[in-house]
């Protein structure tokens, strides 16, 4: 059964809101009465948790099927049928971003396993399978923090999905994420390091 587009996205951000509830008011309810000393309400989650990863996912979305979109109608001398209407390209962008909540969501059962046994920076610094190392503060240790398993099966699934909507070859593909998100992430890692965030 294929999951209509809307729906898809209905069920990817019921996820994002239950991991990010759980995560909120169960595994950091330690480190952040510790921390901050009170509690937060569901408006508050809502408000300042919740929402904003909405926003921050609607416009990656909506800035990588932008890209993708134009680069097809611009360079690429694929496939330009129907099938590749926005519409279809914001379905494999969301498809694929479920393999990010799995990390999320592993970061989550992670933690829930240590039962409070951790600080807020460690939950912070949770880079898991990456050669981030949380005592170095270069660009480069960071930029290594955004490159693990979990991140190049999300680029290789990518590449692949967009060859085949495209029909074009996979180096062209690869040449056409490298342009659309790996490089517009490394020059968003790069304005954070240089900000100080």
């Amino acid at each position: 059964m294929r999951l209509s587009t809307p729906l898809l996205l209905s069920i990817f951000f019921a996820l994002v809101f239950i991991l990010s509830f759980y995560d909120l008011f169960h595994i950091l309810d330690h480190v952040r009465s510790a921390e901050f000393g009170k509690e937060p309400t569901l408006i508050t989650f809502v408000g300042f948790n919740f929402l904003p990863k909405v926003i921050f996912y609607l416009v990656k979305f909506s800035a990588l099927m932008g890209t993708f979109y134009g680069s097809m109608l611009l360079f690429i001398q694929g496939n330009r049928s129907d099938s590749n209407s926005p519409r279809r390209i914001l379905r494999v962008l969301v498809s694929v971003e479920f393999i990010m909540l799995s990390l999320i969501c592993y970061k989550v059962i992670y933690f829930g396993l240590l039962n409070g046994n951790f600080t807020l920076e460690e939950y912070q610094n949770f880079h898991p399978f990456t050669l981030h190392d949380p005592e170095k503060s270069g660009f480069l240790n960071r930029l290594t923090a955004h490159f693990g398993p979990f991140d190049f099966l999300y680029i290789l699934l990518l590449t692949l999905k967009i060859s085949a909507i495209f029909e074009i070859q996979f180096s062209k593909s690869i040449a056409l994420v490298v342009v659309s998100y790996i490089l517009p992430l490394i020059l968003w890692i790069r304005f954070l390091h240089f900000i100080g965030l």
